[in-house]
């Protein structure tokens, strides 16, 4: 499994990454979801989570930002044992 996390400016740790990646994301405005059955933009929530963990897991950090000149260099703190069960 692979997964790409944001390094946004509240998360400090790989921990609280997981938790903005699962965090539900309202789509409205400009982003709003296509009905399936009657074909109109609605409002709608996304959340995205992990059922089952794989026995490898590769974690891609996003270090660059669009509109934002250069990478993000920020320390990042990780856990030996990360626990996905939280």
């Amino acid at each position: 499994m692979d997964l790409s996390l944001e390094i946004h400016e509240y998360t400090d740790s790989l921990e609280e990454m997981f938790e903005a990646f699962t965090c539900p994301e309202r789509l409205d405005k400009h982003n709003k979801l296509r009905c399936e059955g009657c074909s109109e933009l609605v409002r709608a929530h996304k959340q995205l989570t992990i059922y089952e963990a794989s026995n490898i897991l590769c974690i891609q950090l996003k270090r660059f930002r669009v509109g934002v000149f250069g990478k993000v260099n920020k320390f990042v703190k990780f856990p030996e044992k990360l626990n996905l069960k939280v």
